[in-house]
């Protein structure tokens, strides 16, 4: 278990060093979990990248292969949070 939220996973630490203490995100880096079904790696692979953002129900938000397409993740992902959520109305 990681916890409730949004987290990082990452096989590469290197691309979350940078990241602001304020992010309120959860990262996990590689050694920091046990894999122990060993899926990480090939899923990683499978997907062309080292790093993935977890959304709070554990489907993948976006997908990164270096630190800087990290932020550009972090960014869409910090302005859907800040849209303002449209309504459904109701029939009359």
């Amino acid at each position: 278990m990681v916890g409730d939220g949004f987290h990082v996973v990452t096989l590469d630490p290197d691309a979350v060093g940078d990241l602001p203490v304020d992010v309120g995100l959860c990262v996990i880096a590689e050694g920091g979990v046990t894999d122990v079904d060993g899926v990480y790696p090939s899923w990683f692979s499978e997907h062309g990248c080292t790093t993935a953002v977890v959304r709070p129900d554990g489907y993948v938000f976006g997908t990164a292969r270096d630190a800087t397409e990290l932020t550009r993740v972090l960014a869409e992902l910090g302005e859907r949070l800040d849209r303002p959520r449209r309504t459904r109305s109701m029939p009359s």
